[in-house]
């Protein structure tokens, strides 16, 4: 508990150094995967990668193997990055399972190109420049083709909404909706930026189409009952508005 609580402080030297007596002193703990995961996890996200390598480095368990990935996606060894991550998924669970599903899943969509867009943008994001990574995804993914050009820049938008960027995530939901609008992260960008303009008086006309859009153009989409729900809380506030 004291090596976690001290890596979710920021003292970081102070957790490694935990860590590794930790290590020293019980060599086969069953801890000592969670352990690896929350250090290591700490270290990436401080931009230490030779450190978080190191700690990883043949640790056994699926938290560390996450960490390993995370560093070789951020390093460029898409391929690498990918079997790491795909290997600790199953086995993670929570916040952990559901961003590194996430990752795996964006990775088989994208080519090694795009591959190495994603692991610059983590790159930036670890040395703080949040906006900077998400425009690296929002300009250098026009070059990639549609399929993979959309998944890029849902991860975008995701990342601008965990970042609090949200002119930047309308930004992404935009280019999907007007230029890429038959492409299965369609339907979400629109339903998010729907939502998103209800919280805008003077955005509610076009949230309204937005989401008549999604009903319209994605009947079968598993996002159109909510579309449905949202267009009649809006027409009803539009009415009482006249």
């Amino acid at each position: 508990i004291r090596i976690e609580l001290a890596a979710r402080a920021g003292d970081l030297d102070a957790a490694v150094a935990q860590l590794d007596s930790f290590r020293v002193e019980y060599p086969d703990a069953i801890e000592t995967d969670a352990l690896v995961g929350a250090v290591g996890g700490a270290l990436v996200d401080s931009g230490r990668l030779d450190e978080a390598q190191l700690l990883a480095a043949g640790a056994r368990g699926p938290h560390a193997a996450r960490v390993r990935g995370r560093v070789l996606l951020i390093r460029g060894d898409i391929e690498r990055a990918r079997n790491e991550l795909m290997n600790a998924a199953p086995a993670l669970s929570g916040a952990d399972a559901t961003e590194t599903i996430a990752l795996v899943t964006l990775l088989r969509r994208t080519s090694p190109v795009g591959g190495r867009l994603v692991g610059q943008a983590l790159a930036l994001l670890t040395e703080g420049e949040r906006g900077a990574a998400v425009e690296l995804l929002l300009n250098e993914s026009r070059a990639l083709a549609a399929r993979e050009r959309a998944a890029l820049l849902d991860f975008a938008a995701s990342t601008a909404q965990r970042a609090d960027l949200p002119a930047l995530a309308e930004q992404a939901w935009r280019q999907i909706i007007d230029e890429l609008p038959r492409s299965q992260e369609a339907p979400g960008a629109m339903l998010a930026l729907a939502r998103t303009l209800t919280r805008q008086p003077e955005g509610l006309a076009e949230a309204q189409v937005l989401a008549e859009r999604l009903i319209l153009e994605h009947p079968r989409s598993a996002l159109a009952p909510q579309a449905r729900q949202l267009l009649d809380q809006l027409n009803a506030r539009l009415s009482s508005s006249q």
